[in-house]
């Protein structure tokens, strides 16, 4: 029996090339936003408070923080604090929601050849946002089952009612493995075969799921194979944009690093704000060569996913002209 996993390897490499090329910057610029959201990356700014080494508060002594001096300083500034969290919680959120939106326009422009990001953003906004809560069920699911089985392993003993149990802890941590490897197995498949026939027949997630259950479990051993093939993709593919990122790094850092380097020697205030310009524009510079690293990567992996799709379930098939093409 032929393993369409197997099969499609070389193909998915002739749909993403006869996509992305020739090449057209507008096109790839909307590509990039695109694949930066959809490839892994949130787009969310971290934060952390940045505290002296040797003095965590102004007018404490020492290098470590007494913790009614931290009780002190949440209740003093407990308001600031819950706001910058829902603030943070909002951004986060909005952030998630347009990610999940994209993967429906990425669908659709890998489907149509054609690449509209703020018309496919209005047209699948309500898709989006049931994307983004399936993942949020999904997660909070795996999150309350591993709450309660480590209560159930180790709350006694955190209780003081018994001792720790080596047996308890190793019998836990496989059983976390097992639901992190579901839990991802069902978003992968969400966001490889279910959004694609979301974006062919319409419906809801569940929908989806009800369309696409029947084509997987009647091809199994080829979802099977497109699991274990995909895993091993996907280290390939961090692997090459790891590599891709450390070159463009590299690359960023001649001119960029020259330019700081003229504002050093500037000195004074005129100094300091060209280099934090410059600083300003190497961040930028760098996550627009991500984008752009991600655009053949995720384009060949979805390409890869919507092959095997068509070829289980040929009512499935979103890129019929494309397959054609590819294989004549």
């Amino acid at each position: 029996m032929a393993l369409y996993a197997i099969e499609n390897l070389d193909d998915a490499i002739d749909a993403t090339r006869a996509f992305l090329f020739p090449f057209d910057l507008g096109r790839w610029l909307r590509l990039a936003l695109i694949a930066f959201f959809v490839g892994g990356t949130s787009g969310a700014p971290t934060f952390q408070w940045n505290l002296p080494a040797g003095e965590p508060f102004p007018g404490t002594p020492g290098t470590a923080v007494p913790v009614q001096q931290i009780a002190d300083f949440v209740q003093q500034n407990l308001g600031v604090i819950v706001g910058l969290v829902l603030l943070f919680l909002v951004v986060g959120l909005v952030l998630a929601w347009f990610g999940a939106t994209l993967e429906f326009a990425f669908i659709e422009a890998l489907r149509t050849d054609e690449v509209h990001v703020r018309h496919d953003v209005g047209r699948y906004a309500g898709k989006g946002l049931r994307l983004l809560a399936f993942r949020i069920v999904v997660g909070l699911a795996v999150a309350v089952v591993v709450a309660i089985l480590a209560a159930l392993a180790i709350g006694p003993a955190l209780a003081g009612q018994a001792t720790f149990s080596v047996v308890a802890i190793l019998t836990l941590l496989p059983i976390i493995v097992i639901l992190a490897v579901a839990a991802g197995l069902v978003n992968g498949f969400t966001t490889a075969f279910v959004v694609p026939v979301m974006v062919l027949q319409g419906g809801s997630i569940l929908g989806g799921w009800r369309r696409f259950w029947a084509t997987m479990t009647d091809q199994w051993k080829q979802y099977l194979a497109y699991a274990v093939v995909g895993f091993l993709l996907t280290i390939a593919a961090g692997i090459v944009g790891g590599i891709a990122f450390l070159i463009a790094l590299v690359v960023l850092l001649i001119p960029f690093g020259i330019l700081a380097l003229g504002g050093v020697l500037v000195g004074g205030t005129a100094g300091a704000v060209i280099v934090a310009l410059v600083l300003a524009l190497f961040v930028v510079a760098l996550l627009v060569a991500v984008a752009f690293i991600q655009v053949p990567i995720q384009s060949y992996l979805r390409y890869y996913a919507l092959l095997v799709l068509g070829d289980t379930d040929e009512s499935l098939d979103l890129i019929p002209e494309r397959r054609a093409a590819v294989r004549e």
